[in-house]
């Protein structure tokens, strides 16, 4: 009896000894395949926490990898575009700088004006072209609105008065259609009080196709009314705003520009002070993205309020923003009491600021300000009236880093310039681009010169061509910074990305010497632990006698 237990407790300890070699040894040849050290939590359970977090960091910095690289498409995209290379926006503008230096010399006959004309045509299209360059399918210059093209031809309006452009009046009107040469339209004194007179040239100003008699839309306006008038000239559909005063035998008068009389339509010098206004329908573009810009609505106003009060905004704002108009504290000293919202209304937030005592009020809110004009804030009449500052987001921002950012896009208007029109603004017309130097809307300027034969215009065109090249250089001077920065950026990343790397391999690989060393000690242990075992196994009692 004693003799089966004692076998019984040997084979247990045998079987042990040999279940702890194979363990042991199965464990270093999966090492040995894996060539890691930690395979599971439970080989080492700090190593096991540490090789996570640096597997999370990989992760991310593999992210603004992968973003750097679609981030030095888009920037090397713009650089292309922007600089000095063939085919470039600065190469096509140096042509276009050539062809208005020479139709601004006085030996040009009008034939080699309208000559060079066309080749100017051309270069304008190629520029749209350019402005709606595309990266992977996204227009790199119409801001978040990457799906369209940020810009389409369309046309512009020049007035010349007694020789001078009018900037300004070229916002009242909007003309719509094609035409292959600038027309020339010039309003003429009507007789009629309820009706306009004009005249125009489709053939740079050699002959005059006179209309008369277009209705006023609608007809019959009050006295006092403004209206608008549209008609026909050259293939275009011309809009603009006619004003008729409390007398009711005055005609229309066209809004901003003044008529050519009755009788003078015909001297020798076209923009004599005699001879009206000439509005000039020529080439331009019109933006179609968005920009940075604040739109400030009406959200809602007590029908006691004052109704002329309006609002703007200037900041940086990267939110919509509600204000209300809350009161006014005489004081002293006197305040003007109003609350704002950052997350539509949910949530508002009480302030106050001084009360100028007169139009107009500037109200300090999140990123920036609100000023009211147009009139005195009644109170309490205007209590309760609210105004939202809607900021046009532009910027398409790659993050390259846990608090570093780079905006892959630009606002092409702000280079470009051209015409611009917020349809959902209600404006009723394409205004003018606002900037140093509006490139879309000189060249279309350059292009009426050269096809009315006007040498003055052209020497114009010329000198304007000057400051447009300058914005386009900054602009590709930043595309190029910014291509600099993601290189820099991107080189930074890699070292991180090796040294993470290198800590990682630290933790969980395995020395492939000291490895080798193991399984050579294991394999000769269990081959010991199975010999001696099966020695041991096969004795019996007659080896002890």
């Amino acid at each position: 009896m004693a003799l089966r237990i004692t076998q019984s407790m040997m084979y247990s300890g045998f079987m042990s000894g040999i279940n702890r070699a194979t363990l042991g040894l199965t464990e270093s040849n999966y090492q040995s395949a894996t060539q890691k050290r930690v395979n599971r939590p439970s080989d080492d359970a700090v190593s096991a926490g540490r090789i996570l977090n640096t597997r999370s960091t990989l992760s991310t910095l593999a992210i603004y990898e992968e973003n750097i690289s679609q981030a030095k498409g888009w920037v090397s995209l713009m650089d292309s575009v922007l600089g000095s290379g063939t085919g470039s926006v600065q190469s096509v503008l140096t042509r276009i700088k050539e062809l208005a230096l020479e139709g601004s010399n006085g030996d040009k006959t009008a034939d080699n004006r309208l000559q060079i004309s066309y080749e100017l045509r051309e270069q304008f299209k190629q520029l749209i072209n350019l402005a709606n360059s595309e990266f992977s399918g996204a227009h790199i210059f119409g801001g978040h609105k990457t799906g369209q093209p940020a810009y389409e031809e369309g046309l512009g309006v020049t007035c010349m008065d007694d020789g001078a452009a009018d900037a300004l009046s070229g916002a009242l009107f909007n003309a719509h259609g094609s035409a292959n040469r600038t027309v020339i339209i010039q309003p003429v004194q009507s007789g009629d009080a309820y009706q306009v007179n004009y005249r125009y040239s489709d053939d740079g100003g050699a002959t005059w196709k006179p209309v008369e008699g277009i209705a006023v839309d609608p007809p019959g306006s009050p006295p006092g009314a403004d209206s608008v008038c549209t008609i026909q000239a050259g293939g275009t559909s011309f809009s603009f705003n006619v004003y008729k005063d409390n007398n009711p035998a005055t005609p229309y008068q066209v809004e901003g520009v003044e008529p050519m009389g009755i009788i003078d339509q015909g001297p020798e010098n076209p923009h004599s002070n005699d001879n009206g206004t000439w509005i000039y329908v020529r080439p331009t573009a019109i933006y179609q993205g968005d920009d940075h810009s604040n739109q400030v609505v009406s959200g809602y106003k007590p029908s006691t309020a004052n109704a002329a009060i309006s609002g703007e905004a200037d900041g940086y704002f990267t939110r919509d923003v509600f204000v209300r108009l809350e009161g006014m504290d005489a004081g002293p000293p006197a305040t003007v009491r109003y609350s704002y919202s950052v997350d539509n209304g949910s949530n508002w937030v009480q302030t106050s600021t001084a009360d100028p005592g007169s139009d107009p009020y500037r109200l300090p809110v999140p990123g920036g300000y609100l000023t009211l004009s147009g009139g005195a804030l009644n109170d309490p009449a205007d209590v309760g009236s609210q105004f939202v500052i809607h900021p046009h987001r532009a910027e398409i921002n790659y993050q390259i880093g846990s608090d570093n950012y780079i905006t892959v896009n630009m606002v092409g208007k702000d280079i470009f310039g051209g015409l611009y029109d917020y349809p959902e603004d209600g404006i009723g017309y394409a205004v003018p681009v606002t900037s140093q130097a509006n490139l879309f809307e000189v060249l279309g300027d350059l292009i009426a010169a050269a096809e009315t034969n006007s040498q003055q215009g052209m020497q114009i065109g010329y000198d304007a061509l000057t400051d447009v090249m300058n914005v386009v250089l900054t602009r590709a001077a930043e595309a190029g910074g910014r291509s600099n920065r993601l290189t820099t950026t991107e080189n930074a990343l890699l070292i991180r990305t090796y040294s993470e790397e290198d800590l990682l391999s630290g933790i969980e690989d395995i020395d492939p010497f000291a490895l080798s060393t193991k399984l050579a000690q294991q394999q000769t242990t269990l081959n010991s632990v199975l010999k001696s075992s099966s020695m041991i196994m096969q004795m019996s009692l007659v080896n002890f006698l």
